[in-house]
């Protein structure tokens, strides 16, 4: 298969360790068996396990980044991580429906940073839910789904927008995420790790992603996800992971 049939395209913020964000991303998608391109939303200084300071990449700027790429290249799969606000956020999403119709968008909503940055502490539920309706994902750990719903039921939820509620943040010794499909419940679990990593989150989503970029339905891509999210989480007992390429 040519490099031009299963590309992905991340809007995520920049980390240098390489265990969340735009780097992540990459690694995840290419170890998964797509291609990645990536343009930055932020810019930030952190290490695994601490958030010191956060830099938005000038709005213009990146929406000039994803014209370009999206006039030239045609993507299966969009990752969205975090970006400025959820009005630039719903302006990016139109932009690329306006030029890619068909293209498959994931949006992780990362609303604090898992060494507990906050950036995003107000939500308009009205702007929420017209961004639901043009996505084809959205992945909310348990904390993120209580501030977006406000524990509302996720089945209901999935009207507007299937619905991966990760299940990381449970206190159980299974984590099961569970994917909500027009009123549909299907789950997927995964043996509780004696490691946590910084940064599964975009592991998660971006493998989706991948997947999807690959033509595997939404279920199959989340079901091959998680597996690879498993393996990234026990290959290191750091908060660090290590990639597993070619991983199926």
């Amino acid at each position: 298969m040519s490099i031009k049939e299963n590309m992905v395209l991340c809007l995520s913020g920049f980390d240098s360790t390489g265990g969340a964000g735009i780097l992540a991303d990459i690694k995840t998608i290419e170890a998964t068996g797509a291609y990645g391109m990536g343009i930055l939303t932020a810019n930030t200084i952190q290490t695994e396990d601490q958030f010191i300071s956060n830099e938005w990449i000038n709005q213009e700027y990146l929406i000039n980044q994803l014209t370009t790429l999206l006039t030239k290249y045609r993507f299966k799969a969009i990752k969205i991580g975090i970006i400025e606000n959820f009005s630039f956020l719903k302006k990016v999403i139109d932009i690329i429906n306006e030029k890619q119709s068909d293209v498959k968008i994931i949006w992780d909503p990362v609303l604090k940073s898992t060494s507990g940055h906050e950036f995003h502490s107000q939500i308009n539920q009205d702007l929420l839910i017209n961004i639901l309706s043009k996505i084809n994902l959205i992945t909310p750990n348990l904390i993120e789904y209580k501030v977006f719903f406000e524990n509302g039921p996720a089945n209901k939820l999935s009207i507007n927008c299937p619905v991966l509620l990760k299940g990381g943040h449970d206190n159980s010794r299974r984590i099961t995420d569970r994917l909500y499909i027009n009123d549909k419940e299907y789950q997927f679990n995964g043996t509780r790790s004696k490691y946590s990593k910084h940064g599964s989150g975009c592991v998660l989503s971006s493998a989706i992603a991948s997947f999807l970029a690959q033509n595997n339905s939404l279920i199959e891509a989340c079901k091959k996800a998680k597996a690879y999210l498993n393996y990234f989480i026990d290959s290191d007992q750091s908060l660090l992971g290590k990639h597993l390429y070619n991983h199926g």
